[in-house]
This record gives structure tokens, C-alpha cells and sequence, in this order.
């Protein structure tokens, strides 16, 4: 059995921005159809979770205050984002997708828990987010449907990147990651990240704190010195962005799985003016 997770708040910013213009009797409808247009893209949709923000993770705020603060959105879209996830809370049942969304807890965190400590069937994770790219193993596979891309094995991932993507975090440890407010060490962009822990994939060194720091003291470099001088940030962005950092065996989380409804799923999504998608429900 294949299970399919899909980030649900991460596709809808997307499909948000990809659907405006696009209403149904004075509604914005243009974020629901796009979400839903790319769900029906997929060669099959039974078994398939969406998951949702519960909130913020309250561990991570401790460890950086700043952590996903960012300049408030204007009031359209969270309008906008309120309207889609609405519909979608609403058309999802009925297609038989299950919807998992969990107070102050981050959906790549659940998705994370759910593939890598629940289910041990193979897993798909639709998304486009760079750090699901951590979850590439031998049971788990990554699809960017907006990319277009497709890492069937951890072989992908290498043959791309020239190395392996357990050392992904730590590359966006030292660079940061602006999407969710982490500074990282002054002067370390994506090429010298990528450089480091590639160098550290093929020197066999694991992409941990004390490997790096043994990495950067063969380097006579400013750049490595200014790392070793502030390596607490790495350490703190670790904890931030690697998914080995996340335990939530305290929580109980129960997938259920709702039945396909053709007639309710036709007549739901003529509600919202997507005919186009009708037809498609004959493939389920």
C-alpha cells in the first residue's frame, strides 16, 4: 500500500498565488481549484492525507523567538487563505482524502512522524517545501508537482546535489533559512554551504556539530574561522530545521479515512464552479 501526503497550508499559498482572478458568484475559488487541480493530477489519490498547521511549534519559539515571524500578510490574502482552506475542509471529505491538523503543530512535523514512525508502507509527499527533501529513504519518495520533479531514491537526491540528503539540514543550518525567519552565519550562501557538506559527504564525515568543526579546522579560510566563532548558530538552527529534532510520541495521532461520496463530490464541486474537475472524479 501507498500512502500520499500533502502539505496542505504550503500548497495552498502556492495555489493562491497561481489561482488569482479566478472566482465563482463574487467568491475567491481561484486557491481551492488550483489545490485541487494539482491533487487530481496525481496518478491516484486514494490513500491520501492532508495535513495543516495546527500553529507554530512552541519548541522552536524558545529556541528563536523570531522563528516564522514575518512581515504580516495583508489582509486579502489571509482572506483569501481563510476562503480556500474553507472549501477544501469541505470538498476533501467527500473525494475520501483524510485531514490531519493538530494544535500548535506544523504539518512537515506530523507528515515527518507519520512516514518515518507510523506507517511503514511506502510513503509519496507531494510538495514542493525543500525540507521534505530530508525524508528521501528507501519507503519514502518526494514529488514536486510544481517543479515537476520526481526523487524516486536517495540516489536522486546525490546524482543531483553531489550529496547525501541527510546533510541538507545542516547546509540550512549554516545558510538559513529566510522562508521561516533563521539567520544563518554571516557571509555563508548556498554555494558555500552546498561546498561544505558536500566535502563532508565525501569525506565520510557525518553532518554533525563536532564533524564539521574537525572539516573546518583543515581550512585556513576566514570563512571557516567566522563558522567555528559562531557555531552555536548552526548548533541552535539544527534543532530548528533537521527532522531528528522532532518527537512526538506524546501524541496520539489517528488517521481516518473518510469514504469516496460520488454524488456529494459532484455536487460540491459544481458548488464552487469546477466543472472541469467532474469529470475527473470517474478515475477515482
Amino acid at each position: 500500500m501507498v500512502y500520499h501526503f500533502i502539505d496542505g497550508n504550503y500548497l495552498i499559498h502556492r495555489s493562491i498565488h497561481k489561482g488569482q482572478g479566478l472566482t465563482y458568484n463574487g467568491l475567491f475559488t481561484g486557491g481551492a481549484f488550483i489545490f485541487l487541480r494539482v491533487l487530481f493530477s496525481l496518478n491516484n489519490i486514494k490513500n491520501t492525507i492532508v495535513v495543516f498547521d495546527g500553529g507554530h511549534s512552541q519548541k522552536r519559539k524558545k529556541l528563536l523567538e523570531s522563528y516564522k515571524v514575518k512581515k504580516e500578510l495583508d489582509e486579502n490574502f489571509k482572506n483569501q487563505f481563510k476562503i480556500t482552506q474553507k472549501i477544501l475542509k469541505e470538498i476533501l471529505p467527500v473525494l475520501g482524502i483524510a485531514i490531519v491538523q493538530i494544535p500548535e503543530q506544523e504539518a512537515d512535523d506530523i507528515i515527518y512522524w507519520l512516514t518515518t514512525k507510523h506507517y511503514q508502507d511506502k510513503s509519496i509527499v507531494h510538495t514542493d517545501d525543500e525540507d521534505y527533501l530530508q525524508l528521501l529513504q528507501w519507503n519514502v519518495k518526494i514529488h514536486r508537482p510544481m517543479k515537476g520533479e520526481f526523487y524516486e531514491s536517495v540516489n536522486d537526491f546525490i546524482d543531483k546535489f553531489g550529496y547525501h540528503p541527510k546533510y541538507l539540514a545542516l547546509k540550512k543550518a549554516l545558510m538559513g533559512d529566510v522562508s521561516d525567519n533563521i539567520p544563518g552565519i554571516k557571509g555563508i550562501g548556498n554555494k558555500r554551504a552546498t561546498q561544505i557538506v558536500q566535502e563532508m559527504y565525501k569525506r565520510n564525515l557525518e553532518p554533525e556539530i563536532l564533524e564539521l568543526i574537525r572539516l573546518l579546522k583543515t581550512k585556513k579560510e576566514s570563512w571557516a574561522k567566522r563558522i567555528i566563532q559562531n557555531i552555536e548558530i548552526v548548533e541552535r538552527n539544527l534543532k530548528l530545521i533537521d527532522f531528528r529534532f522532532v518527537d512526538l510520541s506524546n501524541l496520539d495521532i489517528k488517521v481516518k479515512f473518510p469514504t469516496f461520496d460520488l454524488i456529494s463530490a459532484t455536487q460540491k464541486l459544481q458548488k464552487y464552479g469546477f466543472k472541469s474537475l467532474v469529470a475527473k472524479l470517474i478515475d477515482f
